[in-house]
Formats: C-alpha cells, sequence, structure tokens
C-alpha cells in the first residue's frame, strides 16, 4: 500500500515536471516568416544592374570580399541573369577570375573553340549541334550547365570583362565523345594519320552506347559505363592517347568520371560523393597553384551547384569546395561570401509553380527562407546578422533552419522565373 502511494507520487511529480518544462519551452519565441523579414530585402533587375535595398547590402558585401560563391540549382533563366549581372558587379570590385563546373577536359574543349571564334552563344550551339544526345525522343547536351542561350550570354560577358574562366568539375556523361574527339585532335598530323582507325572504332562505339541510352537514371548510366570500363577498344584507345603529355590530364579526367557515373549507376551513392569531393578539392588546390592565386591581392568568383559551395558539410556530410575557399580566405586574414540560389515561383508552361521542382531532396530544408519569395520581386535573405540574433538565444529553430543558415551567407530568391532558352 505504501509503495504504491509513493509510485503514484513519483508519476505525479513527473507530470508535473513535464508540464512546466512543456511551457517553458512553448514560451520560447518561435521563428517566423515575420522574424525572418527583418533580413530580408528586396531588389529588381534591370538592363543597368542591381536596384533596391537588397541590391545595396549585396553591393557592400562584395566590396569587402576576396572569395564570392554562388550556389547555383536549376540553371534557369533568372539563375543565369542574376549570375551575369553579378559578373559586372564582380568587375567594378576587381575581380576578374571565374570558375565554372564542368570538367577540365571541356573546358579545354570551349576555351580551344573560343580562341577561334569568340561569340560563346555561336560557339556553345556549334557544341550542341554536333555532340547533343539525340536519340529515343532525348535531347541531352553534352555541356549540360552551358546549354542554354542565357549561359552563353553569362560567358559572353566574362569574356567581354577579359576575365579568366576556369574549371573544376566531373566531366559529363553526355560529354564523353566529345572529351574523346578532344584526345585525337591534340595530335599531331602524323599522329592522327596513325591512330585514325582506332579513333574511329572508338566513336562508333561511342554512337552505339549512346543510341541505347533510353534516360538518365542508374540503370542506363551503369549500363554505359560498365560497357566503356568493359571495352578493349577503349581501354586501347586512352593508353596509346595517353603516352602524349596533352592529354595526359584529359584522360585522368575522362577516366575519373566514367568511374564516377558507374559508382552511381551501381547506387554507392556515400563512395561517390566522398571521392568527388575529394577530387573537387584536389582540383581546385591545383588551379589556384597553377593560377598563381594570392588570396591577399586576388579576387575569385565560383559558380557551381549549390551543395558543393556549402560551409562546414554538404548535405552529403563531406567538407566540399565552399568550406575549402571560406577557410582559405579566412586563414589569409580575407573575406568570402556565400550566395545561394533558391527559387519559389516559377512558370511551368501556363501554370504558376509555388515550391520545389519535383524531386528536389536538397530544397526542401530550405523551405522556411523560400517563404520570403515574391512574384513581382527579387528577394536577397542576409543570414549574417541573423545567425548573430537567432543562431543563440531560446529561440525555436528547427534543425535544418539551423543548419541551412550557418551554410550560405545570403540567399537570392528571383521574382517569378521562368525556364532558360535552350542554345540549338
Amino acid at each position: 500500500m505504501i509503495s504504491s502511494v509513493l509510485l503514484d507520487g513519483r508519476h505525479v511529480m513527473v507530470c508535473i515536471l513535464l508540464m512546466f518544462l512543456s511551457l517553458a519551452i512553448e514560451g520560447q519565441d518561435s521563428l517566423t516568416s515575420k522574424d525572418l523579414e527583418r533580413f530580408s530585402f528586396s531588389f529588381q533587375l534591370t538592363e543597368d544592374g542591381f536596384v533596391g535595398l537588397g541590391a545595396d547590402v549585396l553591393t557592400e558585401a562584395i566590396s569587402k570580399s576576396k572569395v564570392v560563391m554562388l550556389g547555383g540549382h536549376h540553371g534557369s533563366k533568372h539563375e543565369l541573369d542574376f549570375a551575369s549581372s553579378l559578373i559586372n558587379l564582380l568587375d567594378q570590385s576587381s575581380f576578374n577570375k571565374m570558375i565554372l563546373e564542368i570538367g577540365p577536359a571541356t573546358a579545354d574543349v570551349l576555351s580551344g573553340m573560343l580562341k577561334e571564334n569568340n561569340n560563346a552563344t555561336e560557339v556553345l550551339k556549334a557544341i550542341n549541334a554536333q555532340y547533343a544526345l539525340k536519340s529515343n525522343s532525348l535531347n541531352y547536351p553534352p555541356i549540360p550547365d552551358l546549354r542554354s542561350v542565357e549561359a552563353a550570354q553569362m560567358i559572353q560577358n566574362a569574356i567581354d570583362h577579359e576575365w579568366r574562366i576556369e574549371a573544376i568539375g566531373t566531366e559529363s556523361w553526355t560529354g564523353y565523345k566529345m572529351v574523346s574527339d578532344l584526345l585525337y585532335q591534340n595530335l599531331t598530323v602524323e599522329n592522327k594519320e596513325y591512330y585514325k582507325d582506332l579513333y574511329h572504332q572508338v566513336s562508333l562505339l561511342f554512337d552505339s552506347l549512346y543510341s541505347e541510352v533510353d534516360k538518365e537514371n542508374n540503370e542506363e548510366l551503369l549500363k554505359l559505363t560498365t560497357a566503356l570500363k568493359e571495352s578493349t577498344v577503349f581501354s586501347d584507345y586512352l593508353d596509346k592517347l595517353s603516352l602524349f603529355p596533352n592529354n595526359i590530364d584529359a584522360v585522368n579526367s575522362l577516366r575519373f568520371s566514367i568511374e564516377h557515373r558507374w559508382m552511381y549507376g551501381r547506387k554507392e551513392f556515400f563512395k561517390k560523393n566522398k571521392v568527388n569531393a575529394k577530387h573537387n578539392k584536389q582540383l581546385l588546390s591545383k588551379l589556384l597553384n597553377s593560377m598563381d592565386f594570392d588570396f591577399k591581392n586576388d579576387k575569385l568568383f565560383v559558380q557551381m551547384w549549390r551543395q558543393h559551395l556549402a560551409k562546414g558539410t554538404t548535405a552529403n556530410g563531406f567538407y566540399g569546395v565552399g568550406n575549402m575557399l571560406s577557410e582559405l580566405a579566412a586563414y589569409h586574414d580575407g573575406e568570402s561570401l556565400n550566395i545561394a540560389f533558391l527559387r519559389r515561383y516559377h512558370m511551368n508552361g501556363d501554370d504558376i509553380i509555388d515550391g520545389a521542382i519535383e524531386p528536389d531532396y536538397f530544397s526542401k530544408p530550405m523551405k522556411q527562407f523560400a517563404s520570403l519569395g515574391k512574384k513581382d520581386q527579387w528577394v536577397l535573405i542576409d543570414l549574417r546578422p541573423f545567425n548573430e540574433v537567432y543562431n543563440w538565444g531560446p529561440y525555436k529553430i528547427s534543425s535544418m533552419t539551423k543548419t541551412i543558415s550557418k551554410r550560405y551567407d545570403m540567399i537570392v530568391i528571383p521574382k517569378m522565373d521562368i525556364a532558360a532558352i535552350r542554345n540549338e
């Protein structure tokens, strides 16, 4: 009887404690869209550049930065228009170096063609016409991130400002034949004649394999990369053409990409992402050395996929290029600026879509920030002062909102977005 009373008493005390704890938590301020509005600034993108409070915040931040990173997502019209206008603004602050997320060998193809014709729109249109994967109702460009007219205009803008354009990234599977052709084009006239038959065999191999691709998924890429890995003709081609010094880097880049896509096909996602994060940082280190980049005096603009440019760990759990550049800038007593591009409203035909394009596994954690997007105005959310206020203190913030706020310095949300125009 006594023990029963004691148990009931303990039960009551526990209930009382839980009730007070619940009240204490409810008494804390919960983060709302109204709270975020304090750090949100509207602006417009005009022919003359950025205009409005958001533009003022962005301009001031750029003036203090040595490294500016723009984390893109879908390559939409507004995303690329923003990048192009950003180049204008950066140029005013003495930026003149740009890194794109395309394979190094692909960048060699592009730069070689631009030396003969400095019209980026015409060059990329010619590349698409020659190498786009068009079979089974598919139309996959050889350089996916530069498939549109707006992307070409962005490149042209950097060229017109006499910027140095470099690249780090993984070769696209749709560009394998293009890179394969580069290896052959790098040969002398005599060596081209000697390897002509082998080159034609490899070209026919790619035509055959590409014609069998139904869609871009794990199964199709596994089939493609397995066939390339097992092809004696292709292996012989890479081995022989890699004997020429000017082909070594391109062969290594092609081989890495095939292995990377093969792991994707096998659904070895953790391993693939780990290897890729390391590879991108190695490429960045090599590139910075080749540029003789001085963090004290030089300035750098980087445009890559949003996840690669996160500070701290990426959504995949690895330290990527964004974290590396942020830490390097800080180590040299400089500032970096990390901008994430996030869409809310966009057109799908005649329909207005409010929310991320499905499937979009990486925008969902940014939903609370996306709620500030507007149909008729651009929005800039400055997360630097937000973190000072809300990452410390008695505020209820979801773990994902807190994580996103630490990964980026700013979030830019365009007005009603539309698809970019294919350059074909």
